[in-house]
């Protein structure tokens, strides 16, 4: 099992887009639950997205890895074709984010989804009787609603690819290396981290918290049937990476 901890609330925000972005992208057509879920989601996303200011963090995130990509033009075993791709990639993310001043503004402005979303807010507030036009869209085709649900989600699109690059280039600065948690407690260098990866195999049936600063982050191994959520106080090998 893959655990992975944020140390900045950037991070943070980019980790629960992405999150909701896989769970519309998995949610499907085929039944109910599933287009409900899928709206869920949206809902969540836009709700992330008025928040703050995601898309002017990750424009400088791109810029910092674009910038990052430079030291590299040159380098000996480097392959440069792959290096330009990814740099143009990068470049044409921040070009589209620059030209869209308010991320997800289409789907605000989409008058079906903000009738859904005021009462997907009500406790089983997308009954029949509350939402009379989402009873009957259910009732459409299943190739009408995937038409529909993949517009939607491309409207989204260029935040998820940007989103899904910043964070694929900040785990791939760090492999996962072996190391062990002694009395089920481990402490480590925080210093340009922003993200803690944490692999454990499934048997050990304990899961990590991780808390930290801008100087250490520390990781303690808890047990699901603990009711108390006690630490461990045993020795617990897993794999981590510091990106």
């Amino acid at each position: 099992m893959l655990f992975e901890y944020p140390l900045n609330e950037k991070i943070r925000s980019q980790l629960r887009v992405e999150y909701l972005t896989h769970q519309m992208r998995d949610a499907g057509a085929e039944t109910s639950s599933a287009c409900l879920g899928f709206f869920r989601a949206v809902f969540e996303l836009l709700e992330l997205l008025e928040r703050g200011d995601l898309r002017q963090e990750l424009i400088k995130d791109l810029e910092k890895q674009q910038n990052g990509l430079e030291r590299w033009e040159g380098t000996p075993g480097v392959d440069q074709h792959a290096l330009q791709q990814l740099k143009g990639e990068l470049q044409q993310l921040i070009t589209g984010l620059r030209a869209e001043p308010r991320l997800g503004q289409s789907l605000r402005e989409d008058k079906f989804l903000a009738a859904l979303r005021q009462r997907f807010a009500i406790p089983g507030g997308h009954c029949c009787f509350d939402l009379p036009q989402l009873h009957l869209w259910l009732h459409q085709p299943q190739g009408t609603r995937s038409q529909q649900m993949a517009e939607w989600l491309r409207q989204l699109s260029l935040l998820s690819r940007g989103i899904a690059l910043n964070l694929q280039l900040i785990r791939e600065k760090t492999n996962l290396a072996a190391t062990i948690a002694r009395s089920g407690f481990y402490q480590a260098s925080a210093e340009d981290v922003q993200m803690v990866r944490i692999q454990l195999p499934q048997d050990l049936h304990c899961y990590p918290t991780v808390s930290g600063n801008r100087l250490r982050y520390t990781i303690r191994f808890h047990q699901l049937d603990d009711e108390n959520q006690r630490a461990l106080e045993q020795d617990v090998n897993f794999q981590v990476a510091a990106c």
